[in-house]
């Protein structure tokens, strides 16, 4: 018994919810729209070279400050091209990331309403980011812990936009690490 929201998603169409629904309706519809498609191009902002495998991370702006996941896409295209489709009239925040890079800064999209008929644009230039190097050793007998697991997690596309992203490395026979492409912070 009770009242439910119920949701329907099909990855290329514009998720719908119908809220208040009483338990036993048997009359329910839910017609997806087509949305329209989220496109662009993922390069390596120091020399404009595709980056070939990417995710690009889309959450919903609902209010000032909250945003919800809407939809990330692990893309592999050698042209660094990507397509998100079945977007939704509204804003998203929208953020790339890529293995040795750090995250994009946070782009905020909006797909207004009528829906465009061409696909709404977003490239992402990423940076290199920042490096940080250390060694892990035994805290009593002060030799280097090889297999060590080190990782730092941060927020990607900035405060506000808390994407977990996890850097991770393992050190070597001296306990050395070296972990890439982070992000300011």
């Amino acid at each position: 018994p009770g009242t439910y929201r119920v949701s329907a998603f099909h990855r290329d169409h514009a998720p719908i919810s119908e809220d208040d629904v009483s338990s036993g309706t048997t009359d329910l519809r839910l017609r997806l729209g087509t949305g329209t498609s989220l496109v662009g191009h993922v390069t390596d902002g120091a020399n404009g070279d595709p980056v070939p495998g990417f995710s690009i991370v889309v959450r919903r702006r609902e209010g000032a400050m909250k945003l919800s996941p809407y939809r990330t896409e692990t893309i592999f295209d050698s042209n660094g091209r990507y397509e998100v489709p079945g977007l939704d009239t509204g804003e998203y925040s929208v953020v790339a990331t890529a293995h040795g890079f750090a995250p994009s800064k946070a782009q905020l999209v909006t797909v207004p309403d009528p829906l465009p008929e061409e696909p709404v644009v977003a490239d992402f230039p990423l940076g290199r980011g920042g490096r940080l190097t250390g060694r892990v050793i035994d805290s009593e007998t002060r030799e280097p812990l090889e297999n060590a697991r080190v990782s730092v997690e941060s927020a990607a596309g900035g405060s506000g936009d808390a994407v977990p992203l996890i850097a991770t490395a393992t050190t070597g026979p001296d306990g050395r690490f070296v972990l890439g492409g982070l992000t300011e912070g």
